[in-house]
Formats: C-alpha cells, structure tokens, sequence
C-alpha cells in the first residue's frame, strides 16, 4: 500500500524510476558543492553505459572533509580499529583536514 510506505522506500522508488530519475537525481545534487554544477543530469546516450552529472566538475575531497570541518569540526569524522594489533583511534573533521592537508602537500 502507497501510505504505508516510509520515506526511505519512497526517496529510493523516486531515484530508480526512468521517468522521474533526472529530476530526483538533480535536486539532491544541489547538497554538493560544484565547482561547475552540471546541466546534463543523466546521459543516456550511450545504452547501457550511462554517464550520470557528465559536464560537471567537483572536488570529492572537498565535499568529504574539508566542508564537513568548516561546521562540524570537532566532531567524529573517522575511526580507526585495528582488531590486529588493538588499536581504535578517532579523528575529528579537523584533524582529519590536517591529515589529509599534509599528504596531498607531499603529493
């Protein structure tokens, strides 16, 4: 039954149907920060070989730590558990942005 449905179920009905996919898809690419925001959601060219967000271009990294430090700093973004030799270690959205700071300057 429709109204029984939670929203879970329906957010993944509206992002799987072909008909309403590029609409669903491209609202919840507004959450991300673009460098360019891409006009052609789905590419569809090219069956089965689609190419999702084709002409838009981002910083992954920057999406995963460094806006996530800017507001939620102190917070948990990463635990470390080695059941091997015993260790857990946590690492804020802050220290995490060091982390990965210090290694893309080696890069």
């Amino acid at each position: 039954m429709e109204s029984e449905k939670n929203e879970y179920e329906k957010s993944y009905e509206a992002s799987m149907d072909p008909e309403g996919r590029k609409v669903f898809w491209g609202e919840h690419a507004k959450n991300i920060d673009w460098d360019v925001f891409p006009k052609n959601i789905l590419d569809e060219e090219h069956p089965p070989f689609y190419k999702w967000f084709k002409d838009g271009m981002m910083n992954m990294c920057y999406n995963c730590v460094d806006r996530h430090a800017k507001t939620h700093g102190d917070k948990t973004a990463l635990i470390y558990d080695s059941t091997i030799v015993n260790v857990i270690q946590k690492y804020t959205f802050t220290q995490l942005l060091d982390h990965v700071s210090r290694l893309g300057s080696i890069l």
